[in-house]
Parts: C-alpha cells; sequence; structure tokens
C-alpha cells in the first residue's frame, strides 16, 4: 500500500480487488447461512405438525412453475423432481401434488 507524503495511505486497486472478495466471500456466507436457518425453521415447522397430526402428509410444490423456461430440455429440473421424490421418505412424507402449466409437456411428460 502506498503512503502519501502527508503519511495517509492510499488505497490502490490491488487492495480494492482484495476488498472485493472479502465482500463477495462474506455475502456468500452471509447467504449459506440465511438458508440454512430457513431449512432448519421449516424442518422443526414440518416436525411439529407431524407431531401434532399423524395423518398423511404431502408436499404441495411448483418444480415447473418458473424453471423450464431455463432448462429447455427439463434434464435438471427432471434431476431435481426425482431427487426430491427419492428423498420424501426422509421427511416422512407420503405424495406430492405437482401444480405445474401444462405447456411444460414438451419436449417429454417427465415431469407430469
Amino acid at each position: 500500500m502506498e503512503v502519501r507524503t502527508t503519511g495517509v495511505p492510499v488505497i490502490g486497486e490491488k487492495e480494492l480487488r482484495r476488498a472485493a472478495e472479502i465482500l463477495r466471500r462474506y455475502k456468500q456466507g452471509r447467504q449459506n447461512l440465511e438458508r440454512r436457518i430457513i431449512a432448519d425453521e421449516d424442518w422443526w415447522k414440518l416436525r411439529q405438525w407431524q407431531q401434532f397430526f399423524p395423518g398423511d402428509c404431502f408436499d404441495y410444490d411448483y418444480h415447473y412453475m418458473w424453471d423450464h423456461l431455463r432448462d429447455p430440455a427439463h434434464m435438471a429440473m427432471n434431476r431435481v423432481l426425482f431427487d426430491d421424490m427419492k428423498s420424501m421418505h426422509k421427511l416422512h412424507m407420503t405424495g406430492m401434488v405437482s401444480c405445474q402449466n401444462q405447456r411444460v409437456f414438451l419436449p417429454s411428460g417427465f415431469g407430469m
């Protein structure tokens, strides 16, 4: 870091890049923490509900609400849907209701 003749340090490009990287990592860490907190709260709410109501529990989800616009072949969305369905038993859920747009049937009807 440069120092002016007055003794005040000069913030250069190198220091700005380093600070920007630190800020990026901080924001990413904060976002990850917020996601984990929300997921933990959702898990707790589900467990509380299941203790109160021991009947069937299912998921009402929107897998194909918007993501099919970013994934025209539906390959990534199909993987997410498959993984979600495969892990439902871990949440003690017995089924799923899928709310989706009919226009996402092509190129495959896997999600339907």
